[in-house]
């Protein structure tokens, strides 16, 4: 990634590659698409394309990225584009009022899986405090919901509530300890606040987990 100048980290007194928090986002992101089995070569020109295409002073690790069918879309707010071929998307219809209130009138557990997917959809959309509300609304029906706890966090995340992730992180882990991304998020984060032997625990098991799958 630093060879094909995607990113550009610092260099330490022996020449080794200093990478950012927002570094290790993008790397995260990258990893992901490769696990969607997108190819390595369509990740990297994608990736340098999106770079070129941000203005001056964003990062591409601020832009949501997911595989769809082989291919990256980038989601930016309210606009989703392809950045390998630069072909922008129609913005997706929002879900009413009356549409989550019929959702919620169905089973507990049928009305959190269907509450997690709207959350998940406004979260790609870039709307988090929509996407924050709707996850804790699972929540409310299923308090130990392990993905609701996941997404939570991930939307305190990105809405920049550190402590908030840090939470939901913990107790998505404390109703599902083998959740290896909560490890993996909860070690950035608290690596980013200074807490490095808390950030070196979940990263250990975060690799002891990936390792068995």
């Amino acid at each position: 990634m630093a060879r094909a100048g995607i990113l550009s980290p610092s260099r330490g007194a022996r020449r080794e590659y200093r990478f950012t928090f927002q570094d290790l986002v993008l790397l995260r992101s990258t990893r992901t698409l490769l696990d969607a089995e997108v190819p390595k070569r369509r990740v990297h020109r994608t990736l340098r394309q999106l770079v070129r295409q941000l203005p001056p002073g964003r990062s591409p690790s601020e832009v949501q990225l997911r595989a769809v069918d082989g291919r990256v879309l980038a989601h930016d707010g309210e606009t989703a584009w392809i950045p390998e071929s630069g072909q922008m998307l129609l913005p997706l219809a929002t879900t009413t009022a009356t549409a989550v209130t019929e959702l919620c009138s169905r089973a507990p557990t049928e009305s959190a899986s269907a509450l997690l997917n709207l959350g998940r959809f406004h979260q790609d959309r870039g709307d988090l405090p929509e996407a924050i509300r709707l996850y804790r609304a699972a929540l409310a029906l299923e308090s130990e919901n392990a993905t609701a706890l996941f997404n939570l966090g991930t939307a305190l995340d990105r809405a920049g509530d550190d402590e908030g992730a840090i939470q939901a992180y913990r107790r998505c882990l404390a109703a599902d300890p083998g959740v290896a991304d909560a490890h993996y998020n909860l070690s950035l984060l608290y690596q980013q606040s200074g807490h490095k032997l808390a950030a070196l625990m979940h990263l250990k098991r975060y690799r002891e987990l990936v390792a068995t799958d």
